[in-house]
């Protein structure tokens, strides 16, 4: 995967009817720029996926003791 640090460092190879320099510069800027924001988001999204996946594994057991605490009060014991 690139990084923004492999685009904005990038240099290309002069020809004598080649691309004009400082728009090319110009332009990668502007990817660098946008790349940076999406990594950040992409970043951002992990953290929240984890944070969820975290809350669920909690309410999960939460769940789970509610259901064996409701099975004592019914039944006297747990099920299963």
């Amino acid at each position: 995967m690139l990084t923004n640090w492999d685009i904005h460092n990038k240099d290309f190879s002069s020809t004598f009817n080649g691309y004009n320099k400082d728009e090319v510069n110009e332009f990668l800027d502007i990817i660098v720029k946008d790349y940076t924001a999406y990594a950040k988001i992409i970043q951002d999204l992990e953290n929240e996926i984890k944070r969820l996946k975290k809350a669920a594994h909690s309410d999960q057991s939460n769940l789970e003791e509610r259901i064996r605490n409701l099975e004592i009060h019914c039944w006297g014991m747990p099920r299963g």
